[in-house]
């Protein structure tokens, strides 16, 4: 059974992996790098300091926690406890894919960070501030960046679920402890406006939209 699964996997990142182009090689090794998303993240810290004032320390304290959790979770225990290759580096399949600029990734990929932290993110927002525009923005971010490490081949798809899984937990575990604790912080947290969801949602379309225009440019700037 396990095998047969393993075997789907390897099937299904070949597939994915197989459906590239010099333009979305250029275009998903800009989006997997965290320092494109710096002025949509700038954009969520002034949403919810201008909301939130004095408050948003702490919502910031808990989303740090949050990431920081799913982090160390992916990367500190599953990793190393599980121990499977990534697919740059899996004998047999190493050959077979498309790497991008010889980005290989570290030796083991399950789970993924990248996925682990972005729907840590994206499920930390949807819980504390239920606002749709806002939260979904957030899963397609979460999701874009997740896809573009099959993209890269540096993860299989069940890296990117389970990872997802876990994020989303531990996000869930969060917020559980905070609206305990700090039941205020929750009501506080639900004070973004519909105005701020269309400069959260715009940022990340003009983020997108820069990306794809000026990818040889971008391209070149991270590749140093």
């Amino acid at each position: 059974m396990i095998d047969t699964l393993v075997h789907l996997d390897e099937e299904l990142l070949l597939f994915l992996n197989s459906l590239n182009s010099p333009f979305f090689d250029h275009f998903f090794y800009i989006i997997t790098h965290l320092v494109t998303w710096l002025p949509l993240a700038a954009v969520l810290l002034f949403i919810c300091y201008r909301r939130m004032g004095k408050a948003s320390l702490w919502y910031f304290l808990f989303l740090a926690m949050v990431i920081v959790l799913a982090d160390q979770f992916a990367s500190g225990i599953i990793k190393p406890l599980v121990a499977r290759p990534r697919p740059t580096h899996t004998p047999g399949l190493e050959t077979m894919v498309h790497v991008v600029n010889n980005y290989r990734g570290g030796a083991f990929g399950f789970v993924s960070s990248h996925a682990a932290n972005g729907f840590a993110v994206a499920t930390f927002l949807a819980l504390t501030t239920r606002k749709p525009l806002l939260s979904t923005t957030a899963f397609l971010w979460a999701l874009l960046s997740s896809y573009s490490r099959i993209y890269l081949a540096v993860h299989f798809p069940a890296d990117i679920l389970c990872g997802a899984l876990s994020g989303a937990l531990i996000a869930w575990g969060t917020y559980a402890t905070i609206a305990k604790v700090q039941p205020q912080l929750c009501r506080i947290s639900r004070q973004v406006e519909r105005t701020d969801e269309h400069i959260f949602t715009i940022t990340f379309l003009i983020t997108l939209l820069v990306a794809a225009l000026f990818h040889n440019t971008f391209y070149n700037l991270i590749v140093g």
